[in-house]
């Protein structure tokens, strides 16, 4: 499961646009694996042509993002 969210913030009187991407994969009976990814421009960046085309990139990238089998079975194991 990806969740996607946009956030602003600035940073020195600089503002920000942040784009966040967490990445859950579940562990059963009760727990996750969670990754988070992230990627921020200036305001002024997010305004140039292709920056929305390089953040639809990103995102298609962790899209095809997986945990590796073996780390859940591990954690599967430590949760019992």
């Amino acid at each position: 499961m990806i969740r996607q969210y946009d956030a602003l913030a600035s940073e020195d009187g600089t503002p920000l646009e942040m784009r966040y991407w967490e990445l859950l994969h579940p562990v059963p009976p009760r727990h996750f694996c969670m990754a988070i990814f992230s990627y921020t421009l200036t305001a002024e960046q997010a305004k140039l042509p292709d920056a929305g085309e390089v953040r639809s990139q990103i995102g298609a990238e962790i899209e095809c993002a997986r945990f590796a089998p073996e780390l859940a079975a591990v954690l599967a194991k430590a949760a019992v």
